[in-house]
């Protein structure tokens, strides 16, 4: 952010290259278009504090999006109204987290990125400043960081607006259903699906997953 400007002027610039995205998937994916028009405006909203994603993250890893809401908000409900940091992990017992719900493999790496954080402060901080390729060879050399995880991360902790997880189930049973597709697509299916989508892939790839939950009402 440059010195004079405002956290206003910042969601603004954000809110206008949603609608930019919007504008380019309505008019090159009919399907897309339809969607965007049942669905209303995207609303995704990037995580501003990049522990607290990657901690949220790693959470996330193959649960349910509700099972992962509560056991963060168990979390944070443990460390109060004290800002979610590397020392406040730490500094919570392996059984009390296991109570949360977390297995042990996902304690051992959050206090893996807990260590690296107190190690050096500067880890994440500087993420926003590199290329995406040089984002997931950072945070890959992180145990328990996978592909998986570090597209999630560009997604809603930095907001980078053409990441296409691939591999999500979520994405590719969102195209099967929408796309009427004869099987859950493959990732190369998805790839050139996809090609039509750039450079906004990030945000159809929000609007497939929304439908996941919008065609169930």
């Amino acid at each position: 952010m440059k010195k004079n400007q405002q956290p206003q002027d910042t969601q603004k610039n954000w809110e206008n290259l949603l609608q930019k995205a919007e504008k380019h998937l309505r008019e090159s994916d009919v399907y897309l278009a339809e969607m965007i028009q049942k669905i209303g405006p995207c609303t995704l909203t990037p995580e501003p504090d990049a522990f607290r994603m990657l901690v949220r993250t790693v959470i996330s890893q193959q649960i349910s999006t509700g099972a992962a809401r509560s056991i963060f908000e168990r979390l944070l409900k443990r460390c109060g109204k004290k800002k979610l940091t590397a020392q406040l992990i730490e500094s919570i017992e392996e059984n009390d987290l296991r109570e949360m719900g977390l297995s042990r493999p996902k304690i051992k790496y959050l206090r893996g990125i807990c260590t690296m954080v107190l190690s050096d402060s500067t880890y994440l901080k500087t993420l926003h400043l590199l290329s995406d390729q040089d984002i997931a060879d950072r945070l890959l050399k992180l145990k328990g960081i996978g592909p998986w995880s570090v597209e999630m991360f560009l997604i809603f902790g930095l907001g980078r607006l053409n990441i296409l997880p691939i591999g999500d189930l979520g994405l590719r049973t969102a195209i099967h259903r929408i796309y009427e597709t004869e099987d859950l697509p493959n990732p190369e299916e998805i790839f050139v699906l996809a090609q039509k989508w750039e450079p906004y892939r990030t945000v159809a790839t929000w609007y497939l997953w929304r439908s996941l939950e919008f065609y169930k009402k």
